[in-house]
């Protein structure tokens, strides 16, 4: 039976991947994700679960699980380009574009400026209405409300999706029961009263 992972490079689309569900993946994951990603092998840096992939790593993945794409830099000084060959980018041309203005004519750091380009439109559009809405809402004298609605929506659109029987960091989720090791004033009172202290 086949294990389904998703395979996304860092500013691009998604692409489903089949491994074979027995033994470690990784070295069958790096195939895969360079075929469908049209990348060299020794070129592609993977990531899953917050840890960098070895191509001889012995690692299980689970069915589903996001594993983000990177394409390795060279050093500039080091890398020979082949007349006639295109390098490769990681922006589209029109970021690209904006990356060099930022950069040379608002001297802009280059990393700062690639990164600022790399921001998909629909955030800067998002940010502008929502700008327009602090001005048109400051200006009547809900400014304040807005500001701290907006905060309470960030915070709750980003509490994500916790596994069945997880416990949460926060004990008010957890019917105000405790984490273990979670330390609080009652635990530093039975401290000092026992000399643990």
């Amino acid at each position: 039976m086949a294990l389904t992972v998703k395979v996304q490079l860092v500013g691009g689309q998604k692409h489903t991947v089949s491994l074979d569900s027995v033994g470690p993946h990784a070295p069958e994951l790096f195939k895969q994700a360079a075929l469908a990603l049209a990348i060299a092998e020794a070129d592609l840096k993977l990531v899953a679960g917050g840890r960098v992939l070895q191509p001889e790593a012995d690692l299980q993945l689970k069915e589903g699980e996001l594993v983000l794409a990177f394409r390795n830099r060279k050093p500039q000084a080091r890398t020979r380009h082949t007349p006639g060959a295109a390098p490769e980018q990681l922006l589209s041309p029109s970021q690209q574009h904006l990356a060099d203005t930022l950069e040379h004519r608002l001297h802009v750091p280059k990393g700062v400026a690639e990164l600022i380009a790399s921001i998909r439109t629909s955030v800067y559009i998002g940010l502008v209405l929502w700008a327009i809405g602090a001005k048109l809402l400051a200006s009547s004298g809900f400014g304040a409300l807005y500001v701290l609605t907006t905060i309470v929506l960030l915070i709750f659109c980003n509490l994500g999706q916790r596994k069945p029987g997880e416990a949460s960091a926060y004990s008010i989720f957890n019917n105000f029961q405790e984490l273990p090791g979670q330390l609080n004033a009652g635990v530093i009172d039975g401290q000092i009263r026992r000399g643990q202290m």
